[in-house]
């Protein structure tokens, strides 16, 4: 049987890694990563929720871009580095961390970078694991917990498929699941739980997105902690389980679990959005009035016959790229991934 110390290497230290480069080309990060521009295949592939319409890969490592820019065009890229990618890329490089990379992307690019989502996992490879998730469920089901303000859970599968917690509401900045792994590496396998060889694994993965995951990101490529451990020191500051109805006992396994690690908050500074912004030049400087004077016209039936009416001018009108861009980050702000579909089909579609 492995020990923990190989074990701790299935997935590796990162396990989800996505940084939007606002100004650059294609050579530059693939140099960057170390990596031949050259063993890249293309695809026209795009990424969900993002304007970009082709794909560079090697291995799992995959670079999402704009077929209309040459690959030393300055232009904005995606990297994204999956569970899968963040491992490929460590041993095909023979690093042992992305800590070195995003130091040099940070250092390199300064504000023209943007980490955008940053999933660690801490696994749990205790033979009696500190908690399962059906343990953990007992103290949400007894509101016993808190996660920031949040109280907020959600559950998946059984105790036979394996139970899944989530707690905070999807599309928050740093959401947490935890599951059984052990279990769910052995439906991979096609083999029963019991027999497979490593005989207890628990996984929390938290998954940090936009603000929340580039000052991970950044405390993480300056400092001198571990990934896991700076994440425990984060779930430490944020994430409480209670074992009396009071609040006032911590459990003591919990308290086990997250060790020695340092406390601290990640502090987003609450700026306005560019959407906002835009809004308020609308009403306070752009055409808000001249609206209001064809809403006056068009209600005394003084409206222009040659132009369109606001009905079928509204109907005609799409949203450029940038604008779109914004009110997409605006609506995932409040979890409402049910528009981004409606957003993009009403967005102005450049031309070859």
């Amino acid at each position: 049987m492995r020990t923990i110390a190989t074990l701790k290497n299935l997935r590796g230290l990162e396990d989800w890694l996505q940084i939007d480069f606002l100004q650059t080309n294609l050579e530059m990060i693939t140099t960057q990563l170390g990596l031949s521009l050259s063993d890249f295949n293309y695809s026209e592939q795009g990424l969900t929720y993002y304007p970009f319409d082709c794909c560079y890969s090697l291995g799992d490592v995959k670079i999402y871009g704009m077929d209309y820019y040459s690959v030393t065009d300055t232009a904005r890229y995606m990297l994204v580095l999956s569970g899968r990618g963040c491992q490929f890329y460590r041993e095909y490089t023979n690093k042992e961390t992305l800590k070195p990379l995003l130091k040099t992307f940070f250092n390199d690019y300064g504000d023209t970078i943007k980490v955008t989502r940053f999933d660690v996992c801490i696994d749990d490879f205790n033979q009696k694991p500190y908690y399962t998730p059906s343990q953990l469920l007992k103290f949400c089901e007894k509101k016993r917990f808190h996660y920031g303000k949040s109280t907020t859970y959600q559950t998946y599968g059984n105790k036979q498929q394996g139970v899944t917690l989530y707690l905070k509401p999807a599309g928050s900045d740093d959401r947490l699941r935890i599951y059984d792994k052990h279990m769910e590496q052995a439906k991979q396998l096609g083999i029963r739980p019991k027999d497979y060889e490593f005989p207890s694994w628990i996984r929390y993965e938290v998954e940090f997105h936009r603000e929340k995951a580039h000052q991970l990101a950044k405390k993480y490529a300056y400092g001198e902690s571990d990934i896991k451990e700076l994440v425990k020191g984060y779930l430490k500051e944020k994430l409480v389980f209670y074992s009396d109805d009071s609040f006032q006992k911590v459990a003591q396994r919990w308290k086990e679990f997250l060790g020695q690690s340092e406390p601290f908050k990640l502090v987003i500074k609450k700026e306005k959005s560019p959407l906002l912004d835009k809004f308020e030049w609308y009403q306070f400087k752009g055409s808000l009035a001249i609206y209001k004077a064809m809403i006056f016209l068009e209600e005394n039936q003084l409206y222009p016959k040659s132009i369109d009416t606001l009905d079928e001018a509204i109907d005609k009108t799409t949203f450029s790229t940038e604008l779109s861009d914004e009110l997409k980050k605006y609506v995932l702000l409040y979890g409402r991934e049910d528009l981004l579909s409606e957003i993009t089909v009403n967005t102005k579609q450049r031309k070859k």
